[in-house]
């Protein structure tokens, strides 16, 4: 869950960054991903970090070791135990991304002292791999880029 305490600190991980949209492939997951106009990404290793414009939101993307989902759901669970206040998850729901099974959960936590919302999903992949997808920002930053998270959302689909 290294990956997703990353996405939550805004840590730079360094690499390669875009300024306009631009199609990104995650050859070890399979998948390819649309970056929204005016957002960047940086990556290192096969994980990568899209920011909005002014890195008010970061949207991590990782795979994660093994291929049980429960044992993901239960491991980011206990991450967010040690790193945020307050947490509340809702029920993991189970959904299709573009064709591909994933779980998806959501929550409210604090995070010095400022309430955040949490969002967690994971995707199996074509590669049988687990793709972790995991945001964490306040409302306003949510809402603000409520448009661009939902394009980012439907561009995820498997390569070709």
């Amino acid at each position: 869950m290294k990956s997703f305490i990353i996405a939550c600190c805004l840590i730079v991980l360094g690499g390669f960054s875009a300024q306009a949209q631009e199609t990104f492939t995650h050859t070890d997951a399979g998948v390819e991903i649309t970056i929204p106009a005016e957002w960047f990404y940086e990556h290192e290793e096969g994980d990568f970090t899209v920011y909005t414009p002014g890195k008010e939101l970061a949207i991590n993307f990782a795979v994660v070791q093994g291929t049980e989902i429960d044992q993901a759901v239960d491991a980011m669970a206990a991450d967010l135990q040690k790193n945020f206040q307050n947490v509340e998850l809702g029920e993991v729901q189970t959904a299709v991304a573009n064709g591909m099974d994933c779980v998806e959960i959501d929550g409210t936590a604090t995070l010095d002292g400022e309430s955040v919302i949490i969002y967690y999903c994971l995707v199996v992949t074509p590669t049988a791999k687990i793709l972790e997808i995991s945001a964490v920002g306040t409302p306003s930053e949510f809402a603000k880029y409520s448009h661009e998270i939902e394009q980012l959302d439907n561009s995820l689909k498997p390569l070709q």
